[in-house]
């Protein structure tokens, strides 16, 4: 049980809120325990949020799970957890976030996480459909994560460290829809019916190229 849990909930996946941590390492405040404190708060709130949009996805879209290739193996999708104990383990996840907004007391990053869940509602519901808006959506989930870590330590983000996440986040999204183009996702993702692999890799090049550029500049 425990396994399918750690499972459902993406741990794996936390890797991707190490951006919140960026805005500490950058700003050299890595020293100061407050801002260290702070930032490890809102790295697992947002953590936590995370787990929660995948545990409700996950209940929404158990029947389409059921029938796809490798999402069939999914805790929610093969029965190991069934959908009630699924909007449990949710709860959990959401309760644990609050919490830790509760201890770091900064408004403005629970304002960063309300408008990661509304954004990720939407997409779930209808942006994931439109190409290259579905990419976006995903580069500004990182955006996101910097500003939480950012407010969280009261330093503001430049326009470099905004425009080298926001490139190097289109270049994980066109990378991540490469993959799916050339795998099983082309077969129950609508979206890739739009890209074409010529498309995404010229994309990959230019989103690669400006994040270098960015970065050179930001440093």
């Amino acid at each position: 049980m425990l396994k399918s849990i750690i499972k459902l909930i993406r741990i794996k996946q936390w890797v991707k809120n190490a951006f919140v941590i960026a805005p500490l390492l950058f700003s050299l405040n890595f020293m100061q325990p407050f801002a260290v404190i702070n930032t490890m708060l809102a790295f697992v709130a947002f953590c936590f949020v995370a787990s929660f949009v995948y545990v409700v996805n996950d209940i929404c879209d158990r029947k389409k799970d059921a029938v796809h290739p490798v999402k069939k193996k999914r805790p929610i999708a093969s029965g190991k957890i069934s959908p009630r104990q699924g909007v449990m383990i949710a709860l959990v996840c959401l309760g644990i976030a609050a919490l830790c907004l509760y201890e770091l007391s900064v408004p403005k990053v629970a304002l960063v996480l309300a408008l990661y869940l509304v954004m990720n509602f939407l997409y779930s519901v209808k942006l994931k459909h439109i190409a290259l808006l579905d990419v976006l959506i995903i580069a500004v989930g990182f955006i996101l994560r910097v500003y939480a870590g950012a407010y969280a330590i009261g330093v503001p983000v430049s326009s470099f460290i905004f425009m080298t996440t926001l490139f190097l986040s289109l270049f994980l999204g066109f990378t991540k829809r490469k993959a799916e183009l050339s795998g099983t996702g082309s077969q129950t993702r609508k979206v890739l019916r739009v890209y074409s692999e010529a498309m995404i890799n010229q994309y990959i090049i230019i989103s690669a190229a400006l994040t270098i550029m960015c970065y050179a500049l930001y440093t």
